[in-house]
């Protein structure tokens, strides 16, 4: 199949929709299975000739930089087989797959989302003409297996949109080469879907097992298959997916769109068009009919009518419309990083969903818009744009930061004899004269309960469900602990003048560091030097239990 006309691009978007159709219900068959599902059978299948070929039979290790050789050796092998295929490929073809399939997943997703979280009700499923049979299927499975596997349909999600971002990566080792490659078809979707899934594996594991979670973490390749000596079924992963999963559901009680008008000036300067532009042009309904015509999944356009398009709809100016297709336009990803995970690319298709396809035009789709902007707004409230770092510190401060130490506050302060937050600066009468006491570390919030003081530390940092996320949790809480040890130091040393003030008598002192959401460190080897590691989520229940 050449792509020729419009009615080629949208079969094969079609082709892409129910091959990731297939990909679900392959994943939820496994799910009721004692066998491994389709991902894992491969990836055993294509490791096991490297490790032969080297003689890594019986091999075990619990030497870092001897297990990060053997990952990513195997890494290669894998690697230079998806380059093979990527390359043969026809590249037009290609990326119209590429784009259509996370396009789709997006979408699905979302529902699958609504759906575990009780937004989207069966009945409204059932006579919905917006969702085909099979998806209907999807959905209804994912609402009557929520309370138990609703970890895993999440997983899903985060696994499959790195599988595309790999394979886009890998895109641009092909897409400039002058031979037209061969004809894509089902065999060589699902060659290319199981080649980036087993890289993924790959990256997942090594980045696990290297990252500080176990003290001492090993592997042994034991028939082909490598294992961990720590944990061999690998369950502390599921344990540590479904607990992330849970206190995930806490992220709405944290964002606010204030943070985002407060920001926006700033972002405006930078970026040159506002937020308000691009909810504006993806609100509204008719770009909801241009975005989704006929149920397309993308659209092809050139650039000066994307530029109209955003115009129109945005009522904004020719310079903003191009700024905003500039900021939101994938970047060329053709660099070496093929042993790196995909959340380190600096653009990714789920937040740069303006892909450049050839001849000035430009592959479009509303879904990833959509959740582009969501992704934009949370990289916002939490100081993570690169042009706005640190140009509004005091604004994050203040109304994010302190709003989740209010929200502690609040959750603790029936439990506490006292409780207060925001510490720095306190008055106390000594010898009938008022001093002045300043700690040179403001403690976020402070509690007294039965000749204790509890101190408490909130750290609301943005995590990701990835064994590269567990490692970034592990580096930060490790930095974390340090930083807090130091505001330790000073409560010891104020003891005296805290407890005049305070009025209430202490013998002993309770670190506590307090996460929005479910931290993999509390779970991990990792020496917290006697500092209490708990989540928001857990934070009621703990404070019940203290003694």
């Amino acid at each position: 199949m050449r792509l020729n006309s419009i009615t080629d691009y949208e079969t094969l978007a079609c082709i892409s929709t129910e091959f990731y159709k297939g990909v679900l219900f392959a994943k939820f068959w496994g799910l009721n299975s004692e066998d491994d599902n389709f991902v894992f059978r491969k990836f055993k299948v294509l490791i096991a000739e490297p490790i032969k070929d080297l003689g890594l039979s019986n091999f075990r290790s619990g030497n870092k930089k001897e297990i990060v050789s053997i990952y990513n050796t195997i890494i290669d092998y894998i690697s230079n087989k998806l380059k093979e295929v990527i390359v043969s490929s026809d590249q037009d073809q290609l990326v119209i797959f590429l784009y259509s399939v996370a396009s789709y997943m997006t979408k699905i997703h979302y529902y699958m989302e609504l759906s575990i979280n009780g937004s989207l009700l069966p009945e409204k499923i059932l006579h919905s003409e917006f969702f085909d049979e099979d998806e209907k299927k999807i959905l209804f499975y994912v609402i009557g297996n929520k309370d138990r596997l609703s970890h895993l349909f999440r997983s899903f999600k985060g696994f499959d949109k790195a599988i595309i971002q790999t394979l886009l990566y890998y895109y641009g080792f092909g897409r400039n080469k002058s031979i037209r490659g061969e004809s894509l078809n089902l065999k060589s979707f699902s060659d290319l879907y199981e080649l980036a899934a087993s890289l993924i594996i790959l990256i997942n594991d090594r980045e696990f097992i290297t990252s500080g979670f176990y003290k001492n973490g090993q592997i042994h390749i034991i028939e082909n298959e490598i294992k961990f000596i720590n944990d061999l079924n690998k369950n502390k992963i599921e344990i540590l997916m479904k607990k992330m999963s849970e206190d995930s559901i806490q992220e709405n009680l944290f964002f606010d769109d204030s943070v985002i008008s407060a920001l926006e000036p700033e972002f405006n300067k930078e970026y040159g068009f506002k937020i308000k532009t691009i909810e504006k042009i993806f609100q509204n309904k008719s770009s909801s009919e241009i975005f989704n015509r006929k149920k397309m999944q993308v659209i092809v356009i050139e650039y000066k009518k994307l530029v109209e398009l955003l115009r129109k709809e945005g009522y904004c100016s020719k310079p903003e419309a191009e700024n905003i297709i500039k900021y939101f336009t994938l970047q060329d990803l053709s660099i070496d990083f093929i042993y790196d995970s995909s959340e380190k690319l600096k653009s990714r298709i789920f937040e740069h969903p303006i892909v450049e396809y050839k001849d000035q035009h430009y592959l479009l789709s509303y879904n990833l818009f959509r959740f582009a902007i969501d992704i934009l707004k949370t990289k916002m409230t939490y100081d993570l744009l690169d042009g706005c770092k640190n140009k509004n510190p005091r604004k994050v401060e203040k109304k994010v930061k302190e709003h989740f130490e209010k929200m502690v506050k609040e959750k603790i302060e029936r439990q506490m004899d006292y409780c207060t937050w925001n510490f720095q600066d306190f008055e106390i009468i000594n010898n009938g004269k008022k001093k002045r006491v300043h700690l040179n570390n403001q403690i976020d919030v402070i509690g007294v309960r039965g000749g204790k003081l509890y101190i408490f530390e909130c750290k609301d940092i943005y995590y990701k469900f990835t064994s590269t996320g567990v490692r970034s949790d592990i580096k930060k809480t490790i930095n974390f602990i340090k930083h807090f040890e130091g505001k330790i130091m000073q409560v010891n040393l104020y003891k005296k003048e805290l407890i005049n003030y305070l009025k209430c008598d202490f013998s002993e002192i309770v670190p506590v560091l307090v996460f929005k959401n479910y931290n993999s460190t509390q779970d991990s080897e990792v020496d917290t030097n006697g500092i209490q590691l708990v989540s928001y989520g857990q934070l009621q229940d703990w404070v019940r239990n203290l003694t």
